[in-house]
Protein backbone atom coordinates (compact mmCIF):
# COMPACT_ATOMS: atom_id res chain seq x y z
CA UNK A 1 0.00 0.00 0.00
CA UNK A 2 1.21 3.49 -1.09
CA UNK A 3 1.74 5.48 1.76
CA UNK A 4 1.21 9.55 2.00
CA UNK A 5 3.87 11.89 1.66
CA UNK A 6 3.66 15.16 3.04
CA UNK A 7 5.32 17.87 1.28
CA UNK A 8 5.46 21.34 3.37
CA UNK A 9 6.57 24.40 1.78
CA UNK A 10 6.79 27.70 3.55
CA UNK A 11 5.91 30.80 1.35
CA UNK A 12 6.97 34.30 1.72
CA UNK A 13 6.79 36.75 -0.89
CA UNK A 14 8.23 34.39 -3.96
CA UNK A 15 5.65 35.54 -6.61
CA UNK A 16 8.07 35.12 -8.91
CA UNK A 17 9.15 31.54 -8.19
CA UNK A 18 6.22 29.71 -6.59
CA UNK A 19 4.96 29.02 -9.57
CA UNK A 20 7.89 26.88 -10.84
CA UNK A 21 8.27 25.82 -7.52
CA UNK A 22 4.96 24.14 -6.85
CA UNK A 23 4.34 22.74 -10.87
CA UNK A 24 7.53 20.85 -10.03
CA UNK A 25 5.84 19.02 -7.26
CA UNK A 26 2.33 18.45 -8.91
CA UNK A 27 4.96 16.88 -11.37
CA UNK A 28 5.73 14.09 -9.31
CA UNK A 29 5.95 10.82 -10.49
CA UNK A 30 4.55 9.55 -7.11
CA UNK A 31 1.10 10.79 -6.56
CA UNK A 32 0.03 10.18 -3.47
CA UNK A 33 1.41 13.36 -1.67
CA UNK A 34 -0.21 16.31 0.21
CA UNK A 35 1.40 19.51 -0.45
CA UNK A 36 1.10 21.80 2.80
CA UNK A 37 1.41 25.43 1.44
CA UNK A 38 2.26 27.82 4.64
CA UNK A 39 2.08 31.38 3.85
CA UNK A 40 4.20 33.30 6.41
CA UNK A 41 2.46 36.26 6.19
CA UNK A 42 3.76 37.30 2.89
CA UNK A 43 2.97 41.02 1.31
CA UNK A 44 2.78 39.89 -2.54
CA UNK A 45 0.34 37.83 -4.28
CA UNK A 46 1.38 34.51 -2.68
CA UNK A 47 -1.51 34.31 -0.54
CA UNK A 48 -3.70 34.66 -3.22
CA UNK A 49 -1.68 32.05 -5.58
CA UNK A 50 -1.51 29.32 -2.44
CA UNK A 51 -5.64 29.76 -2.27
CA UNK A 52 -5.88 29.53 -5.99
CA UNK A 53 -3.64 26.79 -6.68
CA UNK A 54 -5.43 24.72 -2.92
CA UNK A 55 -8.90 25.35 -5.19
CA UNK A 56 -7.49 23.33 -8.39
CA UNK A 57 -5.95 20.30 -6.70
CA UNK A 58 -6.97 18.59 -3.40
CA UNK A 59 -3.89 17.70 -2.16
CA UNK A 60 -3.24 20.96 -1.73
CA UNK A 61 -3.66 22.74 1.76
CA UNK A 62 -3.45 26.54 2.02
CA UNK A 63 -2.04 27.87 5.06
CA UNK A 64 -1.99 31.75 6.37
CA UNK A 65 0.04 33.02 9.39
CA UNK A 66 2.01 35.81 11.16
CA UNK A 67 5.48 36.38 9.49
CA UNK A 68 7.75 34.37 11.90
CA UNK A 69 10.40 33.17 9.74
CA UNK A 70 11.56 30.03 7.87
CA UNK A 71 11.64 27.90 11.11
CA UNK A 72 8.36 29.00 12.37
CA UNK A 73 6.62 28.35 8.77
CA UNK A 74 8.25 24.76 8.86
CA UNK A 75 6.74 24.08 12.34
CA UNK A 76 3.56 25.39 11.58
CA UNK A 77 3.22 22.85 8.89
CA UNK A 78 4.22 19.90 10.75
CA UNK A 79 1.18 20.51 13.11
CA UNK A 80 -1.19 20.01 9.84
CA UNK A 81 0.80 17.17 7.71
CA UNK A 82 -1.04 14.13 7.77
CA UNK A 83 1.75 11.99 6.02
CA UNK A 84 3.53 9.00 7.24
CA UNK A 85 6.68 10.77 5.78
CA UNK A 86 7.45 14.36 5.44
CA UNK A 87 9.92 16.61 2.71
CA UNK A 88 10.82 20.09 3.04
CA UNK A 89 10.90 22.38 -0.03
CA UNK A 90 11.68 25.86 -0.15
CA UNK A 91 9.60 27.79 -2.29
CA UNK A 92 12.02 29.43 -4.19
CA UNK A 93 13.73 26.27 -5.59
CA UNK A 94 12.11 22.98 -7.43
CA UNK A 95 12.65 19.50 -7.68
CA UNK A 96 12.93 16.56 -10.35
CA UNK A 97 9.67 14.33 -11.18
CA UNK A 98 11.12 12.05 -9.75
CA UNK A 99 12.00 13.53 -6.42
CA UNK A 100 9.81 11.88 -3.51
CA UNK A 101 9.62 8.46 -5.60
CA UNK A 102 13.29 8.11 -5.21
CA UNK A 103 13.74 9.32 -1.74
CA UNK A 104 10.78 6.73 -0.52
CA UNK A 105 11.63 3.71 -2.31
CA UNK A 106 15.26 4.21 -0.74
CA UNK A 107 13.74 4.81 2.42
CA UNK A 108 11.21 2.19 2.40
CA UNK A 109 13.73 -0.16 0.76
CA UNK A 110 16.29 -0.07 3.52
CA UNK A 111 13.34 0.63 6.23
CA UNK A 112 15.48 3.33 7.20
CA UNK A 113 14.53 6.89 8.72
CA UNK A 114 15.99 9.42 6.78
CA UNK A 115 16.50 9.54 2.83
CA UNK A 116 18.83 11.76 1.34
CA UNK A 117 19.59 12.94 -2.40
CA UNK A 118 22.15 15.37 -3.68
CA UNK A 119 21.65 18.91 -5.27
CA UNK A 120 22.59 20.95 -8.28
CA UNK A 121 22.55 24.72 -7.22
CA UNK A 122 20.76 26.76 -10.27
CA UNK A 123 20.70 30.55 -11.05
CA UNK A 124 18.36 30.75 -14.26
CA UNK A 125 16.66 27.24 -15.71
CA UNK A 126 18.28 27.79 -18.66
CA UNK A 127 21.28 26.67 -16.64
CA UNK A 128 19.22 23.94 -14.91
CA UNK A 129 18.19 22.17 -18.02
CA UNK A 130 21.56 22.32 -19.49
CA UNK A 131 22.50 20.44 -16.50
CA UNK A 132 19.58 17.74 -16.34
CA UNK A 133 20.86 14.43 -15.44
CA UNK A 134 18.99 10.96 -15.12
CA UNK A 135 21.54 9.13 -13.78
CA UNK A 136 20.59 7.93 -10.10
CA UNK A 137 24.17 7.35 -8.94
CA UNK A 138 25.07 5.45 -5.85
CA UNK A 139 23.78 4.30 -2.61
CA UNK A 140 25.14 4.29 0.80
CA UNK A 141 22.96 3.31 3.73
CA UNK A 142 24.92 4.32 7.50
CA UNK A 143 23.54 4.63 11.06
CA UNK A 144 22.39 7.26 12.52
CA UNK A 145 25.25 7.61 14.79
CA UNK A 146 27.52 7.37 11.61
CA UNK A 147 25.09 10.35 10.19
CA UNK A 148 25.49 12.39 13.58
CA UNK A 149 29.61 11.72 13.13
CA UNK A 150 29.72 12.75 9.64
CA UNK A 151 28.23 15.87 10.66
CA UNK A 152 30.48 16.83 13.61
CA UNK A 153 33.37 16.53 10.51
CA UNK A 154 31.32 18.62 8.19
CA UNK A 155 31.42 15.59 5.79
CA UNK A 156 27.21 15.56 5.41
CA UNK A 157 24.76 17.72 4.43
CA UNK A 158 23.21 19.59 6.74
CA UNK A 159 20.27 21.27 4.81
CA UNK A 160 16.71 20.18 5.84
CA UNK A 161 15.96 20.17 1.98
CA UNK A 162 16.62 17.08 0.22
CA UNK A 163 15.75 14.51 2.56
CA UNK A 164 12.63 12.65 3.30
CA UNK A 165 11.85 11.66 7.37
CA UNK A 166 9.72 9.80 8.80
CA UNK A 167 7.26 12.29 10.34
CA UNK A 168 7.74 10.63 13.71
CA UNK A 169 11.08 12.12 14.13
CA UNK A 170 9.83 15.53 14.51
CA UNK A 171 7.79 14.41 17.75
CA UNK A 172 10.10 16.12 20.51
CA UNK A 173 12.14 18.44 17.82
CA UNK A 174 10.99 21.91 15.94
CA UNK A 175 13.43 24.26 13.69
CA UNK A 176 14.47 27.09 15.98
CA UNK A 177 12.10 29.98 15.61
CA UNK A 178 13.94 33.47 14.55
CA UNK A 179 17.35 31.96 13.49
CA UNK A 180 19.36 32.23 10.81
CA UNK A 181 21.23 28.73 9.87
CA UNK A 182 18.36 26.70 11.04
CA UNK A 183 19.16 24.00 9.22
CA UNK A 184 22.31 23.69 11.00
CA UNK A 185 20.81 23.61 14.32
CA UNK A 186 17.79 21.03 13.59
CA UNK A 187 19.24 18.27 11.40
CA UNK A 188 21.92 16.91 13.79
CA UNK A 189 19.02 15.88 16.35
CA UNK A 190 16.96 14.37 13.69
CA UNK A 191 19.94 12.22 12.56
CA UNK A 192 20.44 11.32 16.49
CA UNK A 193 17.04 10.02 16.60
CA UNK A 194 17.29 8.14 13.47
CA UNK A 195 18.32 4.18 13.44
CA UNK A 196 19.51 4.74 9.74
CA UNK A 197 20.15 6.99 6.59
CA UNK A 198 20.64 6.06 3.49
CA UNK A 199 23.05 8.30 1.10
CA UNK A 200 21.94 8.84 -2.48
CA UNK A 201 24.06 11.08 -4.53
CA UNK A 202 21.48 11.53 -7.62
CA UNK A 203 20.63 15.49 -7.88
CA UNK A 204 17.00 15.56 -7.86
CA UNK A 205 16.93 18.65 -6.09
CA UNK A 206 17.25 22.34 -7.27
CA UNK A 207 18.52 24.55 -5.15
CA UNK A 208 18.26 28.60 -6.81
CA UNK A 209 20.93 31.08 -5.90
CA UNK A 210 19.02 34.18 -5.43
CA UNK A 211 21.89 37.16 -5.06
CA UNK A 212 19.64 38.27 -2.19
CA UNK A 213 19.06 35.25 -0.57
CA UNK A 214 20.22 35.03 3.64
CA UNK A 215 23.33 33.19 3.04
CA UNK A 216 24.25 36.04 0.35
CA UNK A 217 23.38 38.85 2.52
CA UNK A 218 25.78 41.32 4.22
CA UNK A 219 27.19 40.21 7.57
CA UNK A 220 25.24 41.12 10.60
CA UNK A 221 24.67 40.39 14.37
CA UNK A 222 22.12 37.91 12.87
CA UNK A 223 24.90 35.59 11.86
CA UNK A 224 26.32 35.36 15.28
CA UNK A 225 22.95 32.48 15.31
CA UNK A 226 25.89 30.42 13.51
CA UNK A 227 27.72 30.83 17.16
CA UNK A 228 24.78 30.39 19.52
CA UNK A 229 23.81 27.55 17.47
CA UNK A 230 27.42 25.77 17.56
CA UNK A 231 27.14 26.23 21.54
CA UNK A 232 24.14 24.43 21.56
CA UNK A 233 25.52 21.79 19.34
CA UNK A 234 28.39 21.27 21.55
CA UNK A 235 26.44 20.76 24.54
CA UNK A 236 23.92 18.27 23.11
CA UNK A 237 26.69 15.91 22.09
CA UNK A 238 28.21 16.37 25.48
CA UNK A 239 24.97 14.99 27.16
CA UNK A 240 23.86 12.73 24.22
CA UNK A 241 26.90 11.35 22.52
CA UNK A 242 29.99 12.09 24.76
CA UNK A 243 32.18 9.62 22.95
CA UNK A 244 32.02 12.24 19.88
CA UNK A 245 32.72 15.35 21.96
CA UNK A 246 36.28 15.32 20.21
CA UNK A 247 34.62 14.99 16.93
CA UNK A 248 32.02 17.62 17.90
CA UNK A 249 35.02 20.51 18.34
CA UNK A 250 35.81 19.81 14.45
CA UNK A 251 32.38 21.35 13.76
CA UNK A 252 32.89 24.28 15.65
CA UNK A 253 35.81 25.31 14.61
CA UNK A 254 34.65 25.07 10.74
CA UNK A 255 31.25 26.90 11.86
CA UNK A 256 33.77 29.78 13.87
CA UNK A 257 35.95 29.82 11.13
CA UNK A 258 33.44 30.75 8.66
CA UNK A 259 32.17 33.60 10.75
CA UNK A 260 35.23 35.14 11.05
CA UNK A 261 35.71 34.26 7.13
CA UNK A 262 32.77 36.46 6.58
CA UNK A 263 32.68 39.12 9.40
CA UNK A 264 34.35 42.21 7.77
CA UNK A 265 37.66 43.48 9.39
CA UNK A 266 36.28 47.06 10.37
CA UNK A 267 36.74 48.67 13.62
CA UNK A 268 32.87 48.00 13.87
CA UNK A 269 33.25 44.07 13.83
CA UNK A 270 36.44 44.21 16.06
CA UNK A 271 34.71 43.26 19.12
CA UNK A 272 32.74 40.36 17.04
CA UNK A 273 36.08 39.47 15.82
CA UNK A 274 38.10 38.99 18.48
CA UNK A 275 35.01 37.09 20.41
CA UNK A 276 35.27 34.56 16.89
CA UNK A 277 39.32 34.29 17.06
CA UNK A 278 39.01 33.81 20.79
CA UNK A 279 36.63 30.87 20.22
CA UNK A 280 38.72 29.58 17.23
CA UNK A 281 41.75 29.31 20.19
CA UNK A 282 39.54 27.07 21.97
CA UNK A 283 38.19 24.61 20.05
CA UNK A 284 42.13 24.66 18.25
CA UNK A 285 43.45 23.25 21.26
CA UNK A 286 40.61 20.80 21.93
CA UNK A 287 40.92 19.42 18.03
CA UNK A 288 44.60 19.83 19.15
CA UNK A 289 43.70 17.67 22.31
CA UNK A 290 41.81 15.33 20.35
CA UNK A 291 43.08 14.45 17.21
CA UNK A 292 47.03 15.39 18.19
CA UNK A 293 48.26 17.20 15.55
CA UNK A 294 47.80 21.05 13.92
CA UNK A 295 47.94 19.62 10.71
CA UNK A 296 43.63 18.16 11.05
CA UNK A 297 42.99 22.28 11.76
CA UNK A 298 44.45 23.01 8.05
CA UNK A 299 42.68 19.90 6.72
CA UNK A 300 39.03 21.63 8.66
CA UNK A 301 40.06 24.63 7.17
CA UNK A 302 40.54 23.49 3.36
CA UNK A 303 37.13 21.62 4.21
CA UNK A 304 35.35 24.69 4.63
CA UNK A 305 36.17 26.18 1.66
CA UNK A 306 38.10 29.11 3.06
CA UNK A 307 40.71 30.65 0.57
CA UNK A 308 44.51 30.73 1.67
CA UNK A 309 44.48 33.92 2.95
CA UNK A 310 41.82 33.26 5.45
CA UNK A 311 43.81 29.94 6.49
CA UNK A 312 46.96 32.46 6.94
CA UNK A 313 45.03 34.12 9.32
CA UNK A 314 43.76 31.10 11.51
CA UNK A 315 47.37 29.71 11.21
CA UNK A 316 48.47 33.25 13.16
CA UNK A 317 45.50 32.54 15.93
CA UNK A 318 46.42 28.96 16.30
CA UNK A 319 50.07 29.82 16.75
CA UNK A 320 49.23 32.06 20.04
CA UNK A 321 47.79 28.95 21.82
Amino acid sequence: MEELVSIIIPVYNVEKYLDRCIRSVLSQSYKKIEIVLVDDGSTDSCPKMCDDYAKTDSRIIALHKKNGGLSDARNYGLLFAKGKYVTFIDSDDCVEETYIQYLLENLEQFNADISMCSFRKFITLSELKAQNEKAEGKLSVISGKEALERFCYHNIPHEAWAKLYRIELFQDIKFPKGKIYEDYGTVYKLFYNSKKVVLGDAKKYFYFQRENSIMNNTFSLKNMDRAELTEEFLNFIKEKSPELEGASYTRALISYSMLLRDCPNTAENMETRIEIANKIREYSKEVIKHKNNKFSIICMAILSNISISWLQILLRIIKKI
